[in-house]
């Protein structure tokens, strides 16, 4: 059986195809898999910010309670949660909102109410930071709580309770 020319160029064609075809689901599934890392990797990260948001928050509390206002505890949580409330939205991608987390699914289909409470969040951090750091105790006193509300709120929105929370 004589093989032609023709008939080995169908064969390498059809084995380039296969093999394009093979090596283009192989990427895609490294990519789903990848970003499923990533995702995996983000829900780890925000899950560490919120307990350091959550920490800072107490400390914050027991500080105002009964230190002076320019204390430097209270400015470095303050420095903190500006800092990892600027991250919020960044965190919450819609991949990352399944799964393992706490993370309702609502983020996604209200995104922009999710950021502009995430942004509220900042900037009232930063408006408790700004009266610490002037030493403005009875200012720092009542913009803690509009800050802890606005973490509530958020948290009442877009957060699925524990189960142990309930």
């Amino acid at each position: 059986m004589a093989i032609t020319v023709m008939a080995v160029t169908r064969v390498i064609g059809l084995g380039l195809g296969v093999g394009l075809a093979v090596a283009s689901c192989a990427a895609v599934r490294a990519q789903d898999i990848a970003s499923g890392m990533a995702d995996a990797g983000v829900v780890k990260e925000r899950k560490v910010l919120m307990s350091e948001m959550a920490a800072s928050m107490k400390r914050i509390l027991f500080s105002l309670a009964s230190a002076a206002p320019g204390d430097g505890g209270i400015a470095a949580d303050a420095r903190t949660l500006v800092l990892h409330a600027g991250e919020i939205g960044r965190l919450f991608p819609d991949g990352s909102l399944g799964g393992s987390t706490e993370a309702s699914p609502e983020i996604r289909r209200r995104r922009d109410e999710f950021r502009e409470l995430a942004e509220e969040t900042a900037g009232l951090a930063d408006a408790l930071l700004r009266a610490v750091e002037f030493g403005e105790r009875d200012t720092a006193l009542r913009r803690f709580p509009a800050l802890g509300r606005s973490c509530s709120d958020c948290h009442a929105r877009f957060r699925i309770p524990d189960e142990a929370e309930e």
